[in-house]
């Protein structure tokens, strides 16, 4: 492909990264802190929304993967924008659980259209060569997400009213259908679209259920799960230490630290075995969340923030990374949609398990020791993937 054409394909990835982080991996605890404040729901039933959004992901993320395998990205991209889009017109209206309940269905369908799933399927399709770097650039629209959308949010709201602040953050998703539609409607396939072979589908069945497969989803669920679940509640959490809007700061700087994270992951990632640099970025938030559930001043919690953003980037993206060392490109977006049944069923029960220990003991600090043993376990069982010196991955 031309270079011209892949940095456009990447700068599109960098965008859908930044909607859908910013609105939807970040603002959840946007949205929690908002809702509680009307007294309609409790943290406990608010997170089980937050968590029915995640477990919405995995059809959605199997889906994306069987799209991707033979057409272009921009229906998927369209899908995503619109449900995003009226979720948020919806939200601030929710009067029951029922009504809550959809526009997070809305937002866990269309999370996986523009986030990991969608950008990694993409760039699967389009791009050849230094695959992660470029998968680097376009994640980093993350970061940049949870630096300005959240704290822009907190302002809207406190300016313009709920409704309204939200109105104007879907406005502006809705202008990501503008350069994809330029972008890759004229865009060719660089594989067949030919359905693939019964022998192929025997095969994928084969790797799903291997030993290394399972303990690779698990792993990267584990870490996913109890990294969503100190996400989901941050702001919050950190209120509890400070103002609302020194706690939209908190996420900026969480959002902020992963920038370097990720361009460092993303050069340790053509050196170092992946699923060593996985179990090391589980650790590193472990300690993060340690440090969170002991510290008290704003400079210390901020410090701990940091921490833990600083490797929120490598945590999402290593584990797409993995499939694709671990188990080749050639059927790369179906096993990573497989793969995301059980990382989408971690990140639903982090938020659960923080807002229940919230609600039993009237603190975050139960919550943050249980996320870092959930880390520490995920990071175990990823390193356990990784192939002895000298040796070579099976995956046939």
């Amino acid at each position: 492909m031309p270079v011209d054409r892949a940095n456009q394909i990447v700068a599109l990835c960098f965008l859908m990264a930044t909607f859908a982080w910013g609105i939807v991996f970040y603002g959840h605890s946007f949205y929690l802190e908002s809702i509680l404040a009307t007294g309609r729901f409790s943290t406990s039933e608010m997170s089980g929304a937050i968590a029915f959004s995640f477990w919405c992901g995995i059809p959605a993320g199997v889906g994306v993967g069987r799209w991707l395998r033979s057409r272009t990205p921009f229906g998927v991209v369209v899908y995503g924008v619109l449900a995003i889009a009226c979720g948020l017109l919806l939200l601030p209206a929710v009067e029951r659980l029922s009504t809550l309940y959809l526009a997070f269905f809305l937002f866990g369908t269309g999370y996986p259209c523009l986030s990991t799933s969608g950008i990694t399927g993409t760039l699967n399709q389009y791009i050849d060569k230094n695959y992660a770097g470029r998968l680097s650039w376009a994640l980093t629209g993350a970061s940049v997400g949870g630096i300005l959308i959240v704290p822009a949010m907190v302002g809207m709201r406190e300016a313009l009213g709920f409704a309204q602040a939200l109105m104007v953050v879907a406005a502006c998703l809705s202008m990501l259908l503008l350069p994809a539609y330029a972008w890759l409607r004229q865009v060719r396939l660089k594989r067949s679209s030919s359905e693939p072979t019964q022998v192929d589908k025997r095969r994928l069945g084969r790797i799903v259920f291997t030993a290394r497969f399972l303990l690779l989803t698990v792993g990267g669920a584990c870490l996913l799960g109890a990294q969503v679940g100190l996400l989901a509640h941050q702001i919050p959490m950190l209120a509890a230490h400070m103002s609302l809007e020194a706690a939209a700061v908190g996420v900026s700087i969480t959002a902020g630290s992963a920038i370097p994270g990720r361009f460092l992951v993303g050069w340790l990632a053509e050196r170092v075995p992946i699923a060593l640099l996985s179990a090391g970025a589980g650790i590193v938030q472990a300690l993060g969340m340690f440090w969170l559930a002991t510290g008290d001043s704003v400079i210390t919690l901020y410090c701990a923030s940091a921490l833990c953003g600083f490797v929120v980037g490598a945590i999402v993206m290593l584990p797409p990374l993995l499939v694709r060392e671990q188990f080749g490109a050639e059927h790369y977006s179906e096993l990573y949609g497989y793969s995301n049944v059980g990382l989408y069923l971690g990140a639903g029960f982090g938020p659960v398990a923080s807002g229940i220990l919230f609600d039993a003991f009237g603190n975050y600090t139960s919550a943050l020791y249980t996320l870092a043993v959930t880390q520490v376990v995920g990071a175990a069982l990823l390193l356990s993937t990784a192939p002895a010196p000298g040796g070579t991955h099976e995956t046939r």
